[in-house]
Formats: C-alpha cells, sequence, structure tokens
C-alpha cells in the first residue's frame, strides 16, 4: 500500500488530510460486532504546510489523539469517532513507513495522528485493541511560532473510551520518532501510548505493552511553555476502573529530549506497566 498526500497554503489555514487503512472512523455509527484490520507495508506520506494554519484536527485542544474533523491522520486498523458497539476487534500492523511532516508560521492546534490497532472515542462492551509497529513512524512539525499542536502516535491503545472490559496490547520493534523545532511554543504535546490507557472508563483494564526498538521524542524551541512529552508503555494514565493490570517492558530505548533558551512549566514522563491519575475502586466496591 502506498499512499501520498500533499496540503500546502501560504495565508489561509490549509486543509485536512487522513488515510484511512481499514478503519472504521464514521461519525455516529451504532453496531453490534466490529472487526477493523489494516496492515501498511508500503509507505504514507502526509505533508502539510502554511502560514497561519490553524485548528486542523485540533478541535480537542489538549485531548489529543481521538478523533476530530482535520489534521494529519493515519490510522490502520482502528476505530474511532462517535461509536457505540457490543464487541470491538481492531487489529493493526505496520511493517513499511509512516510519514507525516508539517512546516508552518503562525500556526496552532493542529494535529498529526498515527493510529495502529487502537480504540478511540467509542462505548462498547467488549474491546480487543492490538497493534504492532515493527516499521518506521515519523511524525515532524516545524513552526515560527506554534501553539496546542500535538504529535500523537497509538499502537494497540485506547483514548477516550468507555467499556466493561478492554484488553489493548501494543508493540514497537520499529522506529518511531517525534520532532518539533519552533522558535516559541506554547501547549505542544509529543504523546506516544503502546499498548497503554488514556481518559478511560472500564470495568476491567488490561494493558500490555512492549518496546523492542527505538522511540524518540524531540522538542527544540528558542522559548518554550507548557510542552509535554509523554512516553506510555502498557500503562495507564487518567482512567477510572474496577480492575486494573498494567504491564510494559522497554527492551530497546525511550528518548526524550526538550531543548529551549527559556522555558517554564514543561513536562517529561514515561510509564512502563505503571498506573498514573487513576480512580481505582476494587472488587468490593460499587462503581
Amino acid at each position: 500500500m502506498k499512499a501520498t498526500q500533499i496540503t500546502l497554503a501560504l495565508v489561509a489555514a490549509f486543509a485536512a488530510v487522513a488515510v484511512q487503512a481499514q478503519s472504521l472512523t464514521k461519525p455516529g455509527v451504532e453496531a453490534g460486532n466490529i472487526n477493523a484490520r489494516g496492515t501498511v507495508t508500503g509507505a504514507i506520506t502526509q505533508i502539510g504546510g502554511g502560514a497561519f494554519s490553524i485548528s486542523n484536527g485540533g478541535g480537542r485542544l489538549l485531548q489529543a489523539g481521538s478523533t476530530a474533523i482535520g489534521g494529519q491522520n493515519a490510522r490502520v486498523g482502528g476505530v474511532a469517532g462517535v461509536v457505540s458497539a457490543n464487541q470491538i476487534n481492531a487489529n493493526g500492523t505496520v511493517t513499511g513507513t509512516i510519514t507525516q511532516l508539517r512546516v508552518g508560521a503562525l500556526e496552532g492546534a493542529n494535529e498529526q495522528l498515527v493510529s495502529v490497532g487502537s480504540v478511540s472515542n467509542t462505548d462498547a462492551n467488549n474491546i480487543n485493541a492490538t497493534g504492532n509497529v515493527a516499521g518506521i513512524v515519523t511524525q515532524v512539525g516545524g513552526s515560527v511560532a506554534s501553539g496546542l499542536n500535538a504529535q500523537v502516535l497509538q499502537v494497540g491503545g485506547v483514548d477516550e473510551v468507555r467499556a466493561n472490559n478492554i484488553s489493548a496490547r501494543g508493540s514497537l520493534n520499529g522506529l518511531s520518532s517525534q520532532i518539533a523545532v519552533e522558535g516559541a511554543g506554547l501547549g505542544n504535546q509529543q504523546i506516544a501510548t503502546i499498548g497503554g490507557a488514556r481518559r478511560v472508563n472500564a470495568n476491567n483494564l488490561n494493558l500490555d505493552g512492549t518496546l523492542n526498538g527505538g522511540l524518540f521524542q524531540t522538542n527544540v524551541s528558542v522559548s518554550g511553555v507548557m510542552n509535554t512529552q509523554i512516553a506510555n508503555i502498557g500503562g495507564a494514565h487518567n482512567v477510572r476502573a474496577r480492575n486494573i493490570t498494567a504491564q510494559g517492558s522497554v527492551n530497546g530505548a525511550v528518548t526524550q529530549v526538550s531543548a529551549s533558551a527559556g522555558s517554564s512549566l514543561n513536562l517529561q514522563s514515561a510509564v512502563v506497566g505503571g498506573v498514573q491519575g487513576a480512580d481505582v475502586s476494587g472488587n468490593d466496591e460499587e462503581k
């Protein structure tokens, strides 16, 4: 499979581009059972840029990684949108390359999203999400001044989901790079979730993330404020559940770099098989 998408604008915000490989992203879907399976063995390339590019896929602002109109989105074997189902099975594999490039000036609230075998913004009774990246995923953003931009990688992850039982398994055996170079950056995010969960409400939550390859998050700016770098491998972030099993392993390398002449309130977080910001009721309590 090979797809190339180019979007350029000089003054107004550039139009959105998206690639869906065997995925369900249509809003307002109700179904009994959903099976989504996608594979990328070739190349997907998305290029966007322009001056005054605002809110391309950034309708959620700081709630990155779910689904919104616009942005650079590559979803492989996943389910997203306003979806309600009894059973959701999502399976995605990338052995090729996915590249997202955005270059602009005075732009903000733009999203670069690569989602492999992941589920976002859905309601279901049972969810099984499985993702594997053995290839190369690269997300690059550059701007003179930017704010509230997001670079998001999901591999076998769940985000903004309500379900009874959730099983998420993800593995990164290849290479993923998130790179942002800015003159001034405010509230920008670089998020990688491998077999993990964010903003999830569930009864039983089982997470398993493995990183055997390399994950690199780099943010370089003249002035950076409230910028965030998060690596979540088999971990739970801001979830509510009765039972949580979180397992993560890093046999490769996770590197987070933030360089700025003047910076404040910036965050670098790496969670491996951990639970952070969770409400866990336990087996003996009413949820």
